[in-house]
C-alpha cells in the first residue's frame, strides 16, 4: 500500500481531509523527523513471554503503517522462517495485541479503532486498494 492506499488509511483513522497530494512523495519539511518502523529482533531463548508478542504487534503494525507486508517485513528483521513468524501474530492476536484475521486482509489496531486494508486485484490484473474503519 502506498500513496492513495495510504491516504484512504488516513481517511478512515479519522483523518477529515485529504493530504496535499505531494505527502507521500517529496521528504518531510526541516524539523520534522519521521519515527523509524519498529523492527523485531529475534528472541535469544525459545521462551517467549508477552513482552515478546507485544514487541510482535508493533513491528506488524509498524510495517502496515508504512504500506509493507507485515509478515514479510518481520521475516526480513528477524531472519525467522515465514512459517515461524505467522505463529508468532498468531499467538499475538490470541493474547490480544493485534485484532483478529481475516482471510486475504491486513487487519492491525490504529489508535481507537481498527483498520481493514484490503488488496485486490481487478479483473484486467491492477492492484487496487480500500480501507474502512471497522472498530470504534
Amino acid at each position: 500500500m502506498r500513496g492513495a492506499g495510504l491516504v484512504q488509511l488516513m481517511l478512515a483513522a479519522g483523518f477529515h481531509q485529504e493530504p496535499p497530494p505531494d505527502m507521500f512523495t517529496k521528504p518531510p519539511p526541516k524539523g520534522i523527523k519521521l519515527e523509524p518502523r519498529f523492527r523485531l529482533t529475534r528472541p535469544a531463548g525459545k521462551r517467549l513471554d508477552d513482552g515478546f508478542y507485544r514487541d510482535v504487534a508493533h513491528a506488524y503494525q509498524s510495517a502496515v503503517a508504512l504500506g509493507l507486508r507485515p509478515r514479510q517485513a518481520i521475516v526480513g528483521d528477524t531472519g525467522a522462517a515465514d512459517a515461524t513468524v505467522a505463529g508468532w501474530i498468531i499467538e499475538a492476536r490470541k493474547r490480544g495485541y493485534l485484532p483478529p484475521a481475516e482471510p486475504g486482509k491486513v487487519t492491525t489496531h490504529y489508535g481507537s479503532a481498527s483498520l481493514e486494508i484490503t488488496a485486490s486485484t481487478s479483473s484486467k490484473g491492477t492492484v487496487t486498494e480500500r480501507g474502512k474503519s471497522i472498530g470504534g
